[in-house]
């Protein structure tokens, strides 16, 4: 491709990348391309639970990915795409099938998914979002995955993607594969988008593919981990590794390490952008904390003692987590195999605890979960049900 058509791309690219997602949606399910899970909309604690929707504990219903449109909630539970009234509750439709994966695109839901059970029938389909009327189904062999968690779908500069076992840009009218990433990689977890190029991690590598010709190179990293990367600040945050988290960022198809970030032992999930610093997962063996880096420095800037369940979302002054803290016998001995499980709005500058929820007993949330925050909402879906909570 020629260095004029290239940058006549990415002024392109640039002037798209410039609309901002609007406050009431959350389309993609970390929130936008570079998965950075954080809204503009403004929610005041305390908040209250306005609905929940629940379910027989011994039902299988796992919710690893809801999103957000025109004001209704769209969830995938493996057993069917369900819409429901984000105010209310209200079931606007339902539609049956092994979905795990959602994202919006335009005015259509689009869902993939397979038989979790047997791990077979991958599909991908859309969705008419207010009707929940089939517009077309396809098959995926060929690009899934062996579990639930590492099967998405996600859109950047109005062009759709289905992650697996392979990285497909796909026909939106009819869910055909238009081109695969060549060579083929091993990846887990979502990419994350940048310009006309996407990362992707995955087997102990991480891997960068061009967007305008879907060529992939395989960057010399050491175990860059499979957790969901964060595009922010013109740098690539991953996790790992091990006993840290790294930014990267890009030059000539090579990596550079321009940060790391260490202190405790522990996974060192990257789960979110905070304010001007990074919130990262640490200790998860000898007690656990969330802490605050500056992303400049790498320099801690508070920390909250807390088992980190699941990924966190923020608004730019709040960040909410799912976390607990281990439970105590009555001699006060720490019981290693039980933990409450707790909703925290925590200030983002400080980490001061502003509000908190406790779900009940024998409650958890799957690790991939992020809190999603719109139209004055947040919804968090855990093991036994979906919440809803709602800011004064």
């Amino acid at each position: 491709m020629s260095d004029l058509r290239r940058q006549a791309v990415l002024v392109c690219v640039m002037l798209v990348a410039a609309l901002p997602v609007r406050c009431d949606e959350w389309p993609l399910p970390y929130h936008d391309s570079a998965n950075t899970a954080i809204s503009t909309e403004k929610i005041e604690p305390p908040l209250k639970l306005v609905w929940k929707l629940g379910w027989d504990a011994s039902e299988v219903r796992v919710v690893q990915q809801m999103v957000v449109y025109g004001g209704r909630l769209y969830l995938a539970d493996l057993e069917r795409v369900l819409a429901l009234d984000l105010r209310t509750r209200a079931k606007v439709w339902e539609v049956p099938g092994h979905w795990q994966a959602l994202c919006i695109y335009q005015d259509r839901v689009i869902a993939a998914g397979h038989d979790w059970r047997t791990g077979k029938d991958h599909q991908v389909a859309a969705f008419d979002a207010g009707t929940g009327r089939e517009l077309w189904r396809a098959p995926s062999e060929g690009n899934g995955s062996g579990g639930w968690g590492n099967f998405v779908v996600t859109v950047h500069q109005n062009h759709l993607y289905l992650c697996g076992a392979r990285f497909d840009e796909l026909d939106p009218s009819s869910g055909k594969v238009l081109r695969s990433a060549s060579p083929e990689v091993w990846m887990m977890g979502l990419p994350v988008f940048f310009g006309d190029q996407a990362y992707l991690g995955g087997g102990h590598y991480g891997h960068v593919v061009d967007l305008l010709d879907l060529s992939c190179k395989t960057l010399s990293l050491w175990d860059p981990g499979d957790a969901n990367p964060i595009w922010w600040r013109d740098r690539i945050y991953v996790q790992g590794p091990i006993n840290s988290a790294q930014a990267l960022t890009l030059s000539d198809g090579k990596a550079e390490h321009v940060l790391r970030l260490y202190g405790y032992k522990g996974t060192g999930h990257v789960i979110a952008p905070v304010g001007d610093g990074l919130l990262v997962e640490r200790d998860a063996a000898t007690g656990a904390y969330l802490v605050a880096y500056d992303a400049v420095t790498g320099e801690p800037r508070w920390r909250s003692p807390m088992i980190v369940d699941a990924m966190a979302s923020g608004t730019g002054e709040l960040v909410f987590v799912v976390g607990g803290h281990r439970l105590r016998d009555r001699g006060g001995q720490a019981r290693p195999d039980a933990y409450s499980c707790v909703l925290h709005a925590l200030d983002a500058k400080t980490g001061k605890v502003r509000w908190q929820y406790r779900f009940p007993d024998g409650d958890h949330v799957m690790e991939g979960t992020v809190p999603v925050i719109a139209d004055g909402h947040v919804v968090v879906a855990t093991l036994r049900g979906v919440y809803c909570f709602a800011g004064r």
